[in-house]
């Protein structure tokens, strides 16, 4: 049994040190929206960023703040931005497997820290988050009975406050740990008295120091038909219960285990207590929100529920001794927690697909040598962009990344048009977030350095020119390795440079005005399938060359084909010209 527990806590070790790699791989994508807010403010301001009383949120910020007092530059910083994320889980763990020796404390964490976590991995700044985790600790530190030492007694306090103060959401975490631990051990007067004592204190300063923001977010609706009556219509139900399935199957499967061993075990506190807290979230998640799609913030705002249910699902089944059926389960846990691991990839690919396009359109801003540019949306968006109120900020972030010299501010243009925007940026400040313009010494100078200039548009109208004027300068090159594969009557993204070859090439017109698109034909031997392909606007007004997608509908059979990439002026002519490619439609 020893070389299973030993085998099993190096695979969990091994899980960390995967998610650890995989945090530097994916530094760049877990820069997304409010991730993307606080680690920019962490580095300008070079100390710990906490907004609205969630105190929990400087935990995420300690190891880029040790990287900032070190001197390392910008880039290592946002490293060590995602890294640190895993790193604060990572020691929690630790804390629970071996200070605690509670095997089923850490698989609780690495549940809570993996189940539910697909939009919100690509954001790993989240309080309500992080409040789970430190959860976890709470409880297994209550239930151990090590609160009899001072050192432990105070960590067990700490961690209580940080669940409390990281999300109004985990006072419902808090009392439930409290109800386990009185179903558990009875009445125990000493701690009860001082984690209720806790407990009300934290409530009251929770509500007595509500800000502006947290109150108007309180008392308004996400949407005007949000009601936890709702949740007695039929129809509503089914959305529910489909998204659940679709999203959290996991989740049910774990609550199902745990309710049904509570149930053998007659632990009928324990399971009213589970049940209420599952209802409690459900019904004020609902009661704010239409909560039935799957996006970001709901999924954030259904996070305690991973709480809720791996908790008694892991004491339930890993706590004591092992038996046979509980050593069999182990590598099913850990296989089961590798598939979180890869769903967190797989859903990530938008989000790559998103980051290489920013990437892309700042290198190619870089190179035109000003600060501050426009993009249009209509002509950048594709699925995978998903412009959201931090793009300002992440685009600053890439950019000084490669140095403070080539910071630039790209905003798009409905960043622009946002409120009064227009009418409030001029050479001496900056587009900080769509709703916040900053003077440009807001801007800490040791990572960021920005001019004095106006925004200039990457999509302005050019002189208008007829398709033969671009005769014989341009080049459409396939970014892929041939044959590339297409699945059939279905769309796919494929990238492409767009290269002219004279020394001193008239620029390519992006403007929407100028009609000019990228486009395609289907042959098959030879012989023309399909002459009109779908339309997609160029990026960016193009000088020398250029790399971006263009979205491709394959045909409805099956076979091989070629593809001829083009680019159309409509009501004039077809550019041509341009290499056949081979293509496998399956």
């Amino acid at each position: 049994m020893k070389a299973i527990e030993r085998i099993f806590a190096y695979s969990l070790h091994a899980l960390f040190a995967i998610l650890v790699v995989l945090a530097v791989v994916l530094f760049k994508e877990r820069l997304y929206a409010d991730a993307a807010y606080y680690a920019f403010q962490t580095v300008n301001e070079g100390w710990f960023h906490v907004e609205h009383g969630r105190t929990v949120l400087a935990l995420s910020q300690i190891v880029p703040l040790f990287g900032y007092y070190l001197g390392f530059p910008l880039k290592v910083l946002l490293v060590l931005w995602s890294v640190g994320h895993e790193l604060f889980f990572y020691l929690l763990f630790v804390l629970l497997l071996h200070g605690l020796k509670d095997r089923a404390a850490a698989i609780a964490l690495l549940l809570v820290h993996l189940v539910g976590q697909l939009w919100l991995y690509y954001s790993p700044m989240y309080e309500i988050a992080y409040g789970s985790g430190i959860a976890v600790l709470f409880y297994a530190i209550l239930r151990s009975g090590k609160y009899q030492d001072d050192k432990w007694l105070i960590l067990l306090l700490l961690a209580q406050w940080f669940t409390m103060m990281s999300h109004t959401e985990n006072f419902i975490l808090v009392f439930m740990a409290m109800l386990f631990h009185f179903a558990e051990k009875g009445w125990q007067k000493r701690i009860h008295l001082i984690t209720l004592g806790a407990f009300a204190i934290g409530l009251f300063i929770e509500f007595a120091t509500f800000s502006d923001y947290e109150w108007s977010n309180a008392s308004s609706k996400f949407d005007a038909a949000a009601s936890w009556q709702n949740l007695l219509n039929s129809d509503y139900q089914q959305k529910l219960v489909t998204l659940f399935v679709d999203y959290y199957p996991d989740l049910l499967l774990m609550a199902l285990v745990a309710i049904l061993v509570l149930l053998f075990k007659k632990k009928w506190l324990k399971l009213v207590t589970l049940l209420a807290s599952f209802i409690i979230v459900v019904v004020a998640v609902n009661n704010k929100a239409s909560a039935v799609t799957f996006i970001r913030y709901f999924e954030s705002m259904y996070h305690p529920l991973v709480f809720v249910v791996a908790v008694p699902f892991s004491y339930a089944l890993f706590h004591g001794k092992l038996t046979k059926l509980t050593t069999a389960l182990l590598p099913i846990v850990i296989l089961f927690l590798a598939f979180r691991v890869w769903w967190i990839w797989d859903f990530g690919e938008p989000l790559r697909q998103r980051m290489a396009q920013w990437e892309r359109l700042v290198d190619y801003a870089q190179t035109l040598g000003g600060d501050k540019y426009i993009i249009e949306n209509q002509n950048f968006e594709k699925s995978y962009s998903l412009p959201t109120w931090a793009n300002p900020i992440e685009a600053l972030l890439l950019s000084a990344a490669d140095g403070k010299e080539k910071s630039l501010s790209l905003i798009t243009s409905n960043d622009y048009e946002f409120e009064k925007n227009a009418t409030q940026l001029d050479q001496a400040n900056f587009m900080f977030r769509r709703f916040e313009i900053k003077d440009l010494d807001f801007l800490n100078p040791r990572f960021f350095q920005l001019g004095q200039a106006d925004y200039r548009s990457l999509n302005l109208p050019l002189k208008e020119r007829s398709i033969a004027d671009y005769r014989p300068q341009l080049s459409l090159e396939a970014q892929v390795q041939l044959p590339f594969r297409f699945t059939a009557n279905d769309t796919s993204y494929l990238e492409v440079l767009i290269k002219q070859q004279d020394k001193n090439p008239k620029p390519i017109p992006s403007n929407l005005k100028e009609q000019l698109f990228l486009s395609y034909h289907w042959y098959k031997e030879d012989q023309l399938v399909e002459w009109d392909g779908l339309r997609t606007p160029l990026e960016v007004n193009i000088w020398h060359a250029f790399q971006q997608d263009i979205l491709v509908a394959a045909p409805k059979e099956a076979g091989i084909y070629q593809l001829q990439l083009d680019l159309v002026k409509e009501g004039d002519d077809w550019y041509g010209n341009q290499p056949k490619l081979k293509v496998v439609v399956d």
